[in-house]
């Protein structure tokens, strides 16, 4: 920030608790669905002052393009078109079939909208999530099955279409 008004938050957005991408597959005779939630708050900097039409749009990249490979590895590599950075702290196995990675997002992606660059900011907590289930009940060991799955795009939730998730969005003082 260079100290100037126009560098000051002009919202907030608390993030639900729920997954805002995900993606479901199936190999051989084992299905996978992967899900990015994240949780914490973030700040989007609208300059000349809050233009909600704006910040909503530019919310909208937030889980747009999240790239998921090594889904069988102890961790994973999650990358998106806005450029978040994913810091893994924890992962478990949680019986029967899912793989839980939980970690430090940092947000901090600018989109150009009408010539106005709005920029969305913040370091929030992630949880990926990958279930995987067999159709016969032959083990819960899916480490060959998921590392032929080379890598998945997950299909994000795009905040604009949401009234639940708009309704977030609040003006700073």
């Amino acid at each position: 920030m260079t100290g100037k008004a126009a560098d000051v938050p002009s919202f907030s957005f608390p993030l639900p608790r729920a997954p805002l991408a995900g993606a479901v597959t199936r190999i051989g005779k084992v299905s996978v669905a992967v899900r990015l939630a994240l949780d914490g708050v973030l700040d989007v900097t609208c300059p000349g002052g809050p233009d909600r039409a704006r910040a909503l749009a530019a919310l909208d990249a937030l889980a747009s393009g999240v790239f998921v490979q090594g889904m069988a590895s102890p961790e994973p590599r999650i990358s998106s078109d806005a450029g978040h950075r994913f810091r893994q702290l924890r992962s478990a196995h949680e019986p029967p079939s899912i793989l839980a990675f939980e970690g430090v997002c940092r947000t901090d992606f600018e989109r150009a909208l009408d010539g106005v660059r709005i920029r969305v900011t913040g370091e929030v907590d992630y949880r990926l999530e990958v279930h995987a289930t067999r159709e016969s009940a032959d083990g819960t060991d899916f480490g060959n099955e998921l590392a032929s799955i080379g890598g998945l795009v997950l299909i994000g939730t795009t905040i604009s279409d949401h009234p639940e998730l708009r309704d977030r969005l609040t003006a700073k003082p």
